[in-house]
């Protein structure tokens, strides 16, 4: 596999959170046996204004911090999640991240993914939604579309989210159901996703759709990748 040149710049306020973060970034680049793999890495903090500009360079082949703490990243995004209690991350050819529950005989239809699509311009949640409604519709004409009252308190406008998201329900002729919850931020829509194969397993899995998403940390990042 061909080693990646990764740089990433993304910025945070003095909270905790961030610097738990930080700390712990530390100390797996010193860890023998992690999922972390690297093979140079340089680390710069610059305060300014109250504020901490971080700076990672580093020549990767795998971006994993631990098996329950994933980073997803995009040119524009870098998202850090937690993956709930009894759900595994599987291999998938369409989304880079996507858990199952770690039980036997699960359908195909039970699933939770979070995804970030970055843009040139500024996007709009409501225009968003609209257009991807629009296109379920046409293909399905039976779905049922309705909103979904779900609050999350790490969704809050801050230097990167804007503060605005919603939740979508759709129930399927086949009698899937799924929430979908738009994030919009100034450059991405993240989205996140519970699908399950009724409405009974929907409700026994809301839940872990709500761990997932009261975990994720989401920030601004200006991602480069070079072939060596």
């Amino acid at each position: 596999m061909k080693n990646l040149l990764l740089t990433l710049h993304f910025e945070a306020y003095k909270k905790a959170s961030y610097f738990d973060f930080l700390l712990n970034l530390i100390k797996l680049f010193n860890r023998k046996n992690n999922t972390f793999a690297y093979t140079k890495s340089i680390i710069r903090l610059k305060i300014m204004k109250g504020k901490i500009y971080i700076i990672l360079f580093f020549i990767l082949t795998s971006f994993n911090i631990s098996a329950q703490t994933k980073m997803l990243t995009g040119y524009k995004h870098l998202v850090i999640l937690n993956i709930p209690k009894n759900w595994l991350q599987v291999e998938t050819n369409e989304i880079p991240f996507l858990i199952k529950p770690d039980e036997k005989n699960v359908s195909d239809n039970t699933y939770m993914y979070v995804y970030g699509l970055d843009y040139e311009t500024s996007p709009d949640l409501n225009l968003w939604i609209e257009g991807n409604n629009g296109s379920l519709k046409s293909e399905i004409p039976e779905i049922k579309i309705s909103e979904l009252e779900l609050k999350f308190e790490n969704l809050k406008k801050d230097n990167f989210l804007t503060g605005r998201y919603k939740a979508v329900s759709y129930v399927y002729p086949d009698s899937k159901e799924e929430v979908l919850l738009v994030i919009e931020s100034k450059t991405t829509i993240i989205t996140a996703v519970l699908s399950a194969k009724d409405n009974t397993e929907f409700k026994q899995y809301l839940d872990s759709f709500k761990e997932l998403v009261n975990s994720l940390k989401i920030n601004a990042a200006n991602l480069t990748f070079k072939e060596e």
